[in-house]
């Protein structure tokens, strides 16, 4: 072979060469590719970390059998639907938070089935009373005076239980916590009018063990609300005087 032909050769391999490593290099230099920060590493490992460690969401299952065996008292089964037992059985259940419907069968089945018929009814009518005042007492917001609060929560009780119940359930009211039930009882005693419910306040007020400063803003508040149950019915002059000569 000539030494033209070996050169010809010589040039065309390192050109076929050269072209070979350019395409390379351009494939290497257009290829897609990311750069993960720091902060998108952390991430995604945070991510995989509690897609591995976090349990799966699961709801608490209570056995209400054992409630009912450890926190309410057989004194239900002689009879008793209200007393301090009762309500502390009540609340134990409530504060299992399971459905409403699955309370109402445990108690069925845990206190009601060696009852007689009548105090079942007694005991569960009991039971669906409480339900609506906790839910009630659930939703009264606190108020900044105790006595206030104190006293709210004596009105959700009287709205919701006779003086029977009330009794056996909570115990008595402080004094004056009752006489001041009693005031609204009066007030709000839409079978009286005024005239009787100033005559039935006087009494009240004039058997009230506490001092009569301690009354007298309370007295006050009364006469206020009866005048304005007179103005709301065109009450007579007379009325109005009878009103007075009781709460003045």
């Amino acid at each position: 072979m000539s030494n033209t032909a070996l050169a010809k050769t010589f040039v065309w391999s390192w050109f076929v060469l050269c072209l070979t490593l350019l395409t390379v290099c351009l494939a290497l230099y257009l290829k897609p590719h990311t750069i993960d920060s720091p902060h998108q590493r952390e991430l995604d490992n945070s991510s995989i970390s509690s897609t591995v460690a976090a349990p799966a969401s699961t709801t608490e299952i209570v056995d209400l059998s054992t409630v009912i065996a450890v926190d309410c008292d057989l004194e239900m089964t002689q009879g008793v639907a209200t007393s301090a037992s009762v309500r502390h059985c009540f609340d134990q259940l409530l504060q299992t938070k399971q459905p409403i419907g699955a309370l109402n069968q445990a108690l069925e089945r845990g206190l009601t089935a060696n009852l007689s018929p009548k105090i079942q009814q007694q005991l569960q009518q009991v039971w669906t009373q409480y339900t609506q005042y906790h839910a009630a007492l659930l939703a009264l917001s606190q108020a900044k005076d105790t006595e206030e609060h104190a006293f709210a929560i004596a009105s959700l009780r009287q709205q919701h239980f006779n003086t029977a119940q009330r009794l056996g359930l909570f115990g008595a009211e402080t004094p004056m916590i009752q006489f001041r039930l009693d005031q609204q009882q009066i007030l709000h005693d839409s079978a009286l009018t005024p005239v009787a419910k100033a005559e039935q306040l006087a009494q009240l007020f004039a058997q009230a063990p506490m001092p009569k400063q301690t009354l007298k803003p309370l007295q006050q508040d009364s006469l206020r609300q009866l005048q304005q149950e007179l103005r709301l019915t065109h009450a007579s002059a007379q009325d109005v005087e009878q009103v007075l000569s009781f709460l003045s």
